[in-house]
């Protein structure tokens, strides 16, 4: 039985008599479903009948095959949270039956779709999960450098931004720090990846590797890990108006425009964070090491064991120094600020001017990644090169500004 309130809500009837509506709706789904039906039967059939008459390589057909897999599951796991409301919707309509929990419910089942499927794709398809990598960084460096432009009071956890989100009310500050706090873990998470990555490859080389069924189950894992810390820091934002007053009177005196600015404490007790940051941080680096280490190894016995030749070998060192170089140097400018805040949270040691160089160091991490990613790979700096550069300093080093993009796509 309803609520009072429903009763006084405007409620809107779209029609008195559904039978039109589930007619057409019936007609429509039975349309659709038996075009798939019969373009999906026809394709398996195609791609057998092209394997038999041998108009297909074995090799081509184990891509089709994969491909083809990865497309049903993209598609139709989403399609279970349409197929789980409609089904519900048609029970109630046919039955008479009312459970509004249940409706909202399947409301929500409905509205999940869009998410679902992107995180399916990202999942599936290499070249989403490598533009997610990238995303990372970016949003990662825009959260940080554009939209907060944060004044950091450690050692207590609070502080106010200079950047766009100036203009929003305090109460949703929150938001944005802990999306900060993940974006922060997305770009080591996706740090690992590229190591991890590189490890597979070479550990592939010659024979499948038994880290293959572990891989997506791995990354799941990181990234699941990562949401559900960061969400969990956001579960200790203390009442802003006291959490002020005792975040003043723990530091020293401030000048006098910091007790006008309506500073966002994040937590009074930061001992939560601080055991997380202590667990995850040192994993990152252990599961870094061991990776790199794999790489290394592995790489050493192919060469030795004459599984990998001495052309390979030279392309796969240079490109492993190139990637270590790409991820060491910008991870510095995540490094420092990290040190210094913990000595500022240990020692209770308080100092604007060093915090502020602290933010500063984090803000330039992307245009770091970017200048060393440029620097150390050539595909990316004959690209650039073709961007910025005239045509004619190109043709001096036998190159042409098509040749160059797709060298440099390629690589990608």
């Amino acid at each position: 039985m309803s609520t009072a309130y429903i009763h006084e809500l405007p409620l809107f009837v779209f029609t008195e008599n559904a039978t039109y509506h589930l007619s057409t709706f019936a007609l429509f789904f039975t349309l659709i479903c038996s075009q798939i039906i019969y373009f999906v039967f026809s394709l398996v059939l195609n791609i057998k009948n092209q394997l038999k008459n041998r108009k297909m390589s074995h090799k081509t057909y184990q891509m089709k095959r994969k491909f083809f897999l990865a497309l049903a599951t993209q598609m139709f796991l989403p399609l279970t949270l349409y197929v789980i409301p409609c089904a519900y919707t048609w029970f109630t309509v046919i039955f008479n039956y009312y459970n509004q929990a249940f409706a909202n419910i399947a409301v929500i089942s409905g509205m999940l779709h869009g998410l679902l499927s992107t995180l399916v794709m990202l999942f599936i398809h290499h070249p989403y999960r490598v533009a997610v990598v990238v995303m990372v960084y970016v949003l990662f460096d825009c959260s940080i450098s554009i939209l907060a432009i944060p004044v950091i009071l450690f050692p207590e956890f609070a502080g106010y931004p200079l950047g766009l989100f100036k203009f929003v009310d305090t109460k949703y500050y929150v938001y944005h720090v802990v999306l900060a706090i993940m974006f922060m873990g997305g770009v080591l998470v996706s740090i690992i990846a590229i190591f991890e990555n590189q490890y597979f490859t070479i550990c592939s080389f010659s024979a499948p590797t038994q880290w293959l069924p572990f891989r997506k189950a791995w990354l799941i894992f990181h990234i699941v890990l990562t949401i559900a810390s960061s969400i969990s820091f956001g579960c200790f934002v203390p009442d802003q108006s006291i959490a002020r007053q005792n975040v003043f009177r723990k530091l020293p005196h401030l000048p006098e425009n910091f007790y006008e600015i309506p500073i966002f404490v994040f937590t009074e007790n930061g001992f939560y964070h601080l055991v997380m940051f202590l667990i995850l941080v040192p994993f990152c680096c252990l599961e870094t090491t061991v990776f790199v280490s794999g790489i290394v190894r592995t790489t050493s016995r192919l060469f030795k064991t004459s599984k990998m030749s001495r052309k390979s070998y030279k392309l796969q060192k240079s490109f492993f120094i190139a990637l270590l170089i790409q991820t060491t140097l910008p991870l510095i400018t995540l490094v420092i600020p990290f040190v210094y805040s913990w000595i500022s949270i240990l020692w209770r040691y308080y100092n604007q001017g060093l915090m502020n160089i602290a933010v500063i160091f984090t803000t330039i991490h992307g245009l770091s990644s970017t200048i060393m990613m440029i620097t150390v790979h050539q595909p990316y700096r004959e690209f650039s090169m073709s961007i910025f550069c005239y045509e004619r300093v190109l043709e001096k080093r036998g190159l042409s500004r098509k040749n160059v993009i797709i060298v440099a796509l390629h690589d990608h």
